[in-house]
């Protein structure tokens, strides 16, 4: 009898768990995005990143990842972070617009670069 009340009690456990977690994911998921709002990029970050290690297919951790690293200019921590939410939901404008941003990034840094080369080479 007592093995059996130990297996419930267990079952009850891990029952909580999952509860608290969802609640956690919903409550982090919610601060990244006050501070998204506030642009406090760093604490975007911390946040989403807490998401992420209790659930990492989070759609909305996973694009205020891409999103504050590409604020900070991060475009290769951002490019496939950004690429894994538009798989996750090809239809997101929202994902597509910071796509579009951080192709317009990466031109932008692409033609600085180029202008440099020329200026040592002529």
């Amino acid at each position: 009898m007592l093995h059996s009340r130990k297996a419930i009690t267990q079952k009850e456990k891990k029952i909580f768990e999952e509860k608290a977690n969802e609640q956690l994911v919903m409550i982090y998921n919610n601060m990244s995005n006050v501070y998204s709002k506030q642009n406090k990029w760093e604490r975007v970050i911390e946040y989403a990143t807490m998401v992420t290690a209790l659930d990492p297919k989070n759609k909305k951790a996973t694009f205020r990842l891409g999103q504050a690293y590409l604020r900070q200019g991060k475009a290769d921590k951002a490019k496939p972070l950004l690429e894994d939410v538009l798989k996750m939901d090809p239809n997101d404008a929202l994902v597509k617009s910071e796509i579009a941003r951080l192709e317009e990034d990466e031109q932008h840094m692409e033609n600085r670069e180029k202008n440099i080369y020329r200026k040592m080479f002529s």
